[in-house]
């Protein structure tokens, strides 16, 4: 009885951590999608444009981080084969999401999509995946 209870216990955690893991990711597309929505979004400073790159570089960075950390907690990955998919699929959720970013900034006033933006988002991405490929956790 006191191990049934015990797997229990051990699954509503698991189950706990696979829906705060993926709130988080959803939490983090919120935050993206809201500085997309910003109109005319510039710091004023004359090197802006690197300045804005490097922050679309480091939020989808973070982004597939997050995405993989919730596919591990929903997957568990057993070898580093299944390690190197969920990567992978990481990346192409990040990919696919700042594909939609670029969409919704076309609608944005002052604001205008870039498949260019994509590729350096992509960027962060792939350096994030290598990271994660280097790192157990």
């Amino acid at each position: 009885m006191a191990l049934r209870r015990f797997f229990c216990i051990m699954n509503t955690m698991k189950i706990t951590k696979i829906i705060f893991s993926w709130i988080a990711v959803a939490a983090w597309m919120g935050v993206i999608f809201y500085l997309s929505s910003i109109v005319g979004l510039s710091s004023g400073l004359s090197w802006d444009y690197v300045l804005r790159k490097m922050a679309h570089m480091a939020e989808y960075a973070f982004l597939v981080v997050l995405v993989f950390i919730a596919l591990s907690q929903t997957f568990s990955p057993q070898n580093p084969r299944q390690r190197r998919r969920l990567i992978i699929t990481a990346i192409i959720i990040g990919i696919l999401y700042a594909t939609s970013d670029e969409i919704h900034q076309h609608f944005v006033p002052l604001r205008h999509g870039s498949p260019v933006d994509v590729v350096i988002d992509s960027v962060g991405m792939m350096i994030a995946g290598a990271l994660i490929s280097r790192r157990k956790f």
